[in-house]
């Protein structure tokens, strides 16, 4: 699909046009262009009901996996808002006009003419650096298409028309570059269902799906036209009612919702999309990491989407430039991260800034509301007495709901303290995680003793007993990678990793590994 995702997008839109010179001959045959607009609904829904008869086997079994069917949902709904956004738009120019001559429509084509140009130029250049291309990009394209759909109705002067024109076009270019990708993906997720997709196949869903969205959203333009002609009628003290410009905006809007709450319950992120991709170009014969990319993608799973709310609104206030990505040797995942704590601030950035799929330890305690909430308490007592007691305790339990749901969201991997069988626990769970393909994230740093006014301390030496288990248990030596965030610097530093050697007596194997980790972060710290 990559050779033809732009003359793809070309073919979508290219109804727009047709349209616009439907509506002319039934303005000027007719007296009205809603004829033009009906006719054109009457040729889409005949090409709706072709390709339904031409229904795909393979699009019904897709439809199995839950990731699929979040995605189509996805598409689905944000295809109709950017259809029906075009249409309402060619409604706004029709009724700002005074008279309805040639002149009102040819301000139709013209403004499709830098519309189509920015589509076919942004998605060129997304198409180059497909890398870059996924769930993220949806999400940035929806924000840019929101910022560029309301000015563009709200611009006073043809320059900025143009502009937020062209914002507007460069959003929805991003939302099609991302579904068409996701497309591509599925191929893939088709592969751990243990089924073989032939690019052609998922041409023809496509297809059918952007009909679908198309033809729903010229039943809508058409139901708005009806409602307005009949229930709302122009008056000549008002040109363009209000009300019809809040339908203009909001309707569209209230589609593009929907397809944004659909791509928060998406499990095929960034991350797990990084580990199908790993899984593919292995030899497959790993049965651990079929079954969590199977239980990831093809089988229901609820997505908690607490981290990325959370990423969405704190990685523009750190602004970390991300150092030594060519560390990383996707070869040899999973791997275990370390990284220095720094109070919050290297958890934080950690999660935000680390280039790959991982779960993170977090200590039990703080996953458990109510503990939580007290620590809360005894943080903002003291500075809120001059609010009663229950007011405190109730914005602790409120902001100890938010935390956990966000640390929850992370699949992380509880850290309990105090027994033997409690920390082997812990072990046995990080274990799990490894042969199922996932990376670890930790934070082994021994607490600040009294007097101690070094910002980075030394390491435990315990985590580094899963070079020994996961050699035991997979035969491969695992790698960790030192990792250093610096608050002063506003860097985030990933070193060489250093390796588990099996050869040496293990107390000493996972006390050089402790040692080296630390003198690498010291260093990564001074660079």
């Amino acid at each position: 699909m990559k050779n033809q995702d732009t003359s793809r997008l070309v073919r979508d839109y290219a109804f727009l046009p047709i349209l616009v010179v439907s509506m002319a001959a039934s303005h000027y045959l007719l007296g009205s262009p809603a004829a033009g607009v009906g006719l054109c609904f009457v040729l889409q829904l005949i090409e709706f009901f072709v390709k339904r008869r031409k229904r795909s086997d393979k699009r019904e079994s897709f439809r199995e996996f839950f990731s699929f069917k979040v995605f189509t949902n996805m598409s689905f709904y944000s295809q109709i808002a950017a259809y029906l956004s075009a249409m309402m738009y060619f409604c706004f120019i029709y009724f700002r006009n005074e008279t309805y001559d040639t002149t009102t429509y040819l301000e139709m084509l013209l403004w499709l003419v830098p519309f189509s140009l920015t589509l076919w130029l942004s998605s060129k250049v997304i198409a180059r650096n497909r890398a870059v291309v996924g769930l993220n990009l949806f999400w940035i394209g929806i924000v840019i298409w929101v910022l560029g759909f309301i000015f563009m109705f709200r611009a006073t002067s043809v320059g900025k028309e143009l502009f937020w024109t062209i914002v507007w076009g460069i959003g929805l270019s991003s939302l099609v570059a991302a579904i068409n990708l996701f497309y591509n993906d599925f191929i893939s997720v088709a592969l751990i269902a243990d089924e073989e997709v032939e690019e052609s196949e998922m041409h023809r869903i496509a297809d059918a799906n952007t009909t679908a969205a198309r033809t729903m959203a010229m039943l809508l333009m058409v139901a708005v036209l009806l409602i307005w002609r009949l229930f709302i009628p122009r008056t000549a003290d008002d040109l363009l009612p209000d009300v019809y410009t809040r339908t203009m905006v909001q309707l569209p809007m209230l589609f593009m919702l929907i397809s944004a709450y659909f791509a928060l319950r998406q499990p095929l992120d960034r991350r797990n999309r990084e580990k199908l991709r790993n899984y593919l170009d292995s030899k497959r014969d790993d049965l651990h990491i079929k079954e969590s990319l199977d239980r990831l993608l093809v089988k229901k799973y609820r997505v908690r989407f607490g981290v990325r709310i959370m990423m969405a609104v704190v990685r523009p206030f750190l602004h970390l430039k991300v150092k030594g990505k060519e560390h990383l040797d996707t070869d040899h995942y999973p791997s275990v991260f370390v990284c220095n704590h720094g109070a919050i601030y290297g958890p934080v950035s950690a999660v935000i800034y680390l280039p790959t799929y991982f779960r993170p330890w977090i200590h039990d305690v703080v996953l458990k509301r109510k503990n939580m909430a007290m620590m809360t308490f005894r943080q903002l007592r003291p500075k809120m007495r001059f609010l009663p007691r229950q007011w405190v305790w109730g914005l602790s339990w409120l902001t100890a709901g938010i935390v956990c749901w966000v640390l929850k969201s992370f699949n992380p991997i509880p850290v309990r303290r105090g027994s033997s069988r409690e920390v082997l626990s812990t072990f046995n769970l990080t274990l799990e995680a490894l042969t199922e393909g996932d990376n670890i994230l930790l934070f082994p740093e021994k607490p600040r003793e009294t007097g101690q006014d070094t910002d980075f301390r030394e390491l435990f030496t315990g985590f580094a007993s899963l070079g020994k288990m996961y050699h035991k248990k997979s035969g491969k030596a695992l790698r960790f990678y030192p990792i250093f965030t610096d608050s002063n610097k506003h860097t985030f530093t990933i070193g060489e990793p250093v390796t588990y050697n099996p050869e040496n007596e293990a107390h000493a194997e996972k006390v050089r590994i402790a040692n080296l980790l630390h003198e690498k972060m010291e260093s990564l710290k001074k660079d």
